[in-house]
């Protein structure tokens, strides 16, 4: 298994659901894309590492499985694309993203020496070494270790394109979920707003329900205390929450609110 240096430059392509991606990763579900990868040696199953170009901040920002060997597609640049403008591409699997560098720039150049961290095409091979103290760090930072080897396997079809991807999900327990409700009530906890009061009988029963410590850093099936591990949460407060790894803490979102 190899690494590869996948690049994003927001001035470039600007990544309209990477808030919506961040939260899906964060809470456990799969969030797959396709990317720019200039290298051909890339195959099924190796690790990437993503870097957040252009305007500060700069860094790490996530890594994950590619999905799929390098095949052709129009150009992500619309007015190249509609030139005929062909970009190699690879299919891939996100298993840690933020919207804000993990591994800053300054980090990357100090700990990782004699690495072209911002070369001019996306998909440069990362040497093992580096890669693998890269993980480690990313696995300190984000609070629990990414799983390489998950057993679950299943074939998956995007785009009419079939290909085999490998992830982790989560189950999340109803009945955890009914006590929290029973206990909390189904108001937000963190700004107020009750889904029946202003929808009226559509929003009857609905509130999302955040588990305070993430789903996905326990990493294994673990008995909890509804009343002591979750809170019900309104859909923008609990996107609001998964903003950054790990997952803000009730307090802090309530103090950017204050402000």
């Amino acid at each position: 298994m190899k690494s590869f240096l996948l690049g994003w430059n927001p001035k470039n392509w600007e990544w309209s659901d990477l808030p919506d991606a961040v939260y899906k990763v964060e809470t456990g579900e799969s969030y797959e894309s396709h990317w720019t990868c200039r290298s051909k040696n890339v195959k099924i199953g190796d690790r990437f590492f993503l870097m957040r170009l252009g305007n500060d901040p700069k860094g790490i920002i996530g890594s994950g499985q590619v999905q799929s060997e390098p095949y052709d597609k129009l150009h992500y640049d619309n007015e190249k694309a509609a030139e005929g403008v062909i970009a190699p591409r690879v299919d891939i699997h996100f298993d840690c993203l933020s919207t804000y560098p993990i591994i800053s720039e300054n980090e990357l150049k100090n700990n990782f020496k004699g690495f072209n961290w911002f070369p001019q095409q996306s998909g440069v091979s990362i040497p093992d070494d580096i890669s693998n103290k890269l993980q480690d760090l990313l696995d300190k930072r984000t609070e629990g270790k990414v799983n390489l080897n998950e057993k679950d396997e299943f074939g998956k079809i995007l785009e009419g394109k079939p290909k085999k991807i490998t992830i982790t999900s989560y189950d999340r327990s109803q009945k955890a979920r009914q006590e929290c409700i029973k206990h909390y009530g189904l108001t937000c906890v963190v700004c107020g707003f009750n889904f029946q009061k202003t929808y009226g009988d559509i929003g009857k029963g609905f509130i999302y329900v955040h588990h305070l410590r993430g789903v996905a850093d326990i990493a294994s099936e673990t008995e909890i205390d509804p009343i002591e591990a979750l809170r019900p949460v309104c859909a923008n407060c609990h996107a609001m929450l998964h903003k950054e790894r790990p997952a803000y803490s009730i307090d802090d979102i309530k103090k950017f609110m204050d402000k």
